[in-house]
């Protein structure tokens, strides 16, 4: 079972906190789903066996927040989001409820595996033509 799905709870200190973010920002270099560039964890979910949300991804250089939904083919993208609602997404405990709070008037776009933002290094790794 992945870390992040077997994290259920908000931490109680600063150093719990911490040692989350830097756990996850050592696995940043390439996520398995949205590639390089992203990081990349669960979706939270307090929905039970079926969550809306799959998993979710944040670009730290392009400031995209990227959340697969159930179908698989739904990708929902967020452009301009700040490194430190990705970090409080990672910590909530359910993606319903944060996209309720933060994130209802935020423009949005569905998109898919190839025209997620990336840098010109990323897309270079990747073999795409600009």
């Amino acid at each position: 079972m992945d870390r992040y799905r077997s994290r259920r709870y908000k931490p109680t200190s600063y150093d719990e906190y911490a040692a989350t973010i830097a756990a996850i920002d050592k696995d940043a270099e390439r996520s398995r789903v949205f590639g390089p560039g992203y990081q990349e964890i669960y979706a939270p979910t307090s929905g039970g066996e079926r969550p809306r949300a799959l998993k979710a991804g944040y670009n730290y250089n392009t400031q995209t927040l990227v959340i697969i939904m159930r179908d698989r083919y739904t990708w929902i993208q967020y452009d301009k989001v700040d490194a430190h609602m990705w970090e409080s997404l990672v910590m909530a405990s359910s993606t319903n409820d944060y996209i309720n709070d933060y994130l209802i008037a935020w423009p949005w776009q569905v998109v898919n595996y190839g025209n997620l933002p990336r840098t010109r290094g990323q897309h270079f790794e990747l073999g795409f033509d600009e």
